[in-house]
């Protein structure tokens, strides 16, 4: 009798262990899926967004911000705690945005833009980049806009 009753002791104890093993297991695959998936090689793959993000359907993307830094051609814009560098083309077209004048003794009133160099950039200067992502996946700027400076309210 006793020898029955350790050969239902192990294969309780069995059934219990693989039970746990089983719902661990599934556990596992349903909380946290990543350690079932196999990982990806993109060490040579280029990611599907970048492909789409240089194609000719997708002319421009426009960058925002506060020039940071300048460093030969490349543009580095801040804005809101993110900064993103970009590659100005040496074709590029820069502009100063131009805001309308009431003084009677100037020619223009309205507002508009005047074509300008890159070197008239300045660091805290507000621009506006339009860019183009290459198949490497790095921004280029190919138009720029000189925003004028921003004034506070009530000044």
């Amino acid at each position: 009798m006793e020898t029955k009753n350790i050969i239902i002791s192990i294969v309780a104890g069995l059934l219990v262990l693989g039970v746990g093993f089983l719902g661990g297991m599934l556990f596992n695959g349903v909380v946290n899926p990543k350690t079932v998936t196999q990982p990806q090689d993109t060490s040579t793959a280029v990611p599907q967004i970048v492909k789409d993000l240089s194609s000719k359907v997708i002319p421009s993307i426009a960058a925002y911000g506060k020039v940071a830094k300048i460093n030969g051609k490349n543009i580095t814009l801040s804005y809101q705690g993110d900064s993103v560098t970009i590659l100005v083309r040496d074709d590029a077209k820069v502009y100063s945005f131009i805001s309308g004048s009431t003084d009677p003794k100037l020619k223009t009133t309205a507002p508009g833009s005047k074509e300008i160099n890159f070197t008239d950039i300045k660091v805290g200067d507000d621009v506006s980049v339009n860019t183009k992502v290459l198949i490497t996946g790095r921004l280029e700027g190919f138009s720029i806009v000189v925003l004028p400076p921003v004034t506070p309210v009530g000044k």
